[in-house]
Parts: C-alpha cells; structure tokens; sequence
C-alpha cells in the first residue's frame, strides 16, 4: 500500500486532477499535459497508483483511461491528505482564511472560487460558496454581514445546502463543477470526498 509519508508532489497532482475531475476521461497523454509532467512519468505515477489498487484503467478503442477507485477505502485517506496539502494560491487568500474563521463552526463546507485565487488583493470581489445546513442560515447570513464590514471586497456568496450541492452536482451545474475542478477549499473535506464519492457511484 502506498503510504501517504511517500506521496511526492508528482502523485499528488495525479490524484488531485482524478479527484477534481471525475466525470471526464483522459488519455495518459492528455493527463500529462493538464498537470504538467511527462507523459513517461505520468504512465510511471498511474502504474504505481494501479499496483496499488487506487486507480482502475479502462481500455476504451485504443485509449487507456484511468479513474480513481473509490471501491477502495484506502483512497478516501489518500485523497484528503492531498487536498488539505494543496497550497494556498496567494497571501490574500490567507487573510481571507483567517477572517472567515468563525463561519467554519456554523459551516459544512466552504469553497473560495473565481478570480480572487488568481489575482488576490487585485481582484474585484470574493467569489464564496458555502454549505450549511437549513437551520444556520441566518446565523451565517449574520457573520457574512460582519466579514462584509472589514473587507475591502464585495462578496458573492453562493449558499447550498448539502442536498442543494449534491442535485445541482447531478445537473452538472457549471458553477458547482467550477468550484470542484477549481476552487480552494477553506474546510469540508469530508463532504466534498462523499459528495463525489455517491455521484461517481451512480454514473
């Protein structure tokens, strides 16, 4: 079994792309180009996930493609380990983080997404979805409000619940699937690894 002490930034980036992506298919070539490394060493990455039973490949005419295998329970450790070494794109979003923590107690989830991870303080606005159960609204409504007050952003706050997310998800819904593919996450990593987990069961 690979241990996760052993996970390079390679492998991450594989799992990363699998896990983010899920509904699409992609050649070992195709892989390489999107993360960035060879194609030999992307095969390399995917042989060594295959041995070890944490991602299955699907002949398709005469294209191999990989998905990760969420049968295997070794794989949920795995990914969330990956997901919460992502690094943070820039130091506004560090303050954003830090500003946002009382949320995470009255929260399931919560997703930054849109052009704040790319251009920090020189961004318009702060694109935020959260997730929280039905009864909390008000209560994050409230601090949403008071983070509002000290930041120097205008917000755009998306809130779901988690079964709001998890239809939307069904819909392919093309903001929910840019938060996925893109977003940072700022907390709620076991429910966004369930979340994929189910609507990757049922395709």
């Amino acid at each position: 079994m690979v241990r996760i002490s052993l996970i390079t930034p390679n492998v991450s980036k594989v799992l990363i792309y699998l896990f983010r992506n899920y509904k699409e298919s992609f050649s070992i070539n195709e892989l390489a180009r999107k993360i960035g490394i060879t194609p030999k060493g992307t095969q390399k990455i995917l042989l060594k996930l295959e041995d070890n039973q944490l991602v299955v490949k699907q002949k398709i005419a005469n294209i191999i493609i990989y998905h990760l295998n969420f049968v295997n329970i070794k794989i949920e450790d795995i990914v969330k380990y990956t997901l919460k070494s992502e690094k943070i794109p820039n130091n506004y979003v560090k303050v954003i983080i830090n500003d946002l923590q009382l949320l995470q107690q009255k929260t399931i989830a919560a997703f930054l997404f849109g052009s704040v991870l790319e251009k920090g303080l020189q961004a318009h606005d702060i694109d935020l979805c959260l997730v929280i159960q039905e009864d909390h609204y008000v209560v994050v409504k409230k601090l949403i409000q008071e983070f509002e007050i000290i930041s120097p952003k205008r917000i755009h706050l998306l809130v779901q619940t988690k079964k709001d997310f998890s239809l939307n998800l069904q819909k392919n819904d093309s903001i929910i699937f840019e938060i996925i593919k893109k977003g940072y996450i700022l907390w709620g990593y076991n429910f966004l690894y369930d979340v994929i987990k189910n609507d990757e069961r049922q395709k």
